[in-house]
C-alpha cells in the first residue's frame, strides 16, 4: 500500500457526476484493523453522507498481484466485514 500511496496518492477517491457520486475504495483496507481501515471508514461514511440526493455507487479496488502475474503472492487475507449500514 505504501508502494501505491507513493505513486499515485490516497488509495481512494469521489468523484460526483451530475446526479450521482462514485466513490471508490481500497477493498483490502477491510477488515484489515489497519490505522488506514479507520481512516478509510470514516472517509466512506463522510462521502455517503455527503451524497445528498445523488445516488451512490461504491467501487472497490483490489490488485490481482504485488509485482507480476506469475507470483503466487496473496494480495489480501480475504477477511471483510460490513463496516457500514444502510
Amino acid at each position: 500500500m505504501s508502494r501505491w500511496n507513493a505513486a499515485f496518492g490516497t488509495n481512494r477517491r469521489l468523484l460526483d457526476l451530475r446526479s450521482r457520486r462514485l466513490i471508490g475504495v481500497n477493498a483490502q483496507l477491510f477488515g484489515s484493523a489497519l490505522e488506514s481501515e479507520t481512516i478509510q471508514e470514516a472517509w466512506l461514511h463522510a462521502a455517503l453522507a455527503g451524497a445528498a440526493d445523488r445516488q451512490a455507487a461504491l467501487f472497490f479496488h483490489k490488485p490481482l498481484f504485488v509485482e507480476h502475474p506469475d507470483k503466487a503472492e496473496v494480495t489480501t487475507e480475504g477477511r471483510a466485514r460490513a463496516t457500514f449500514q444502510t
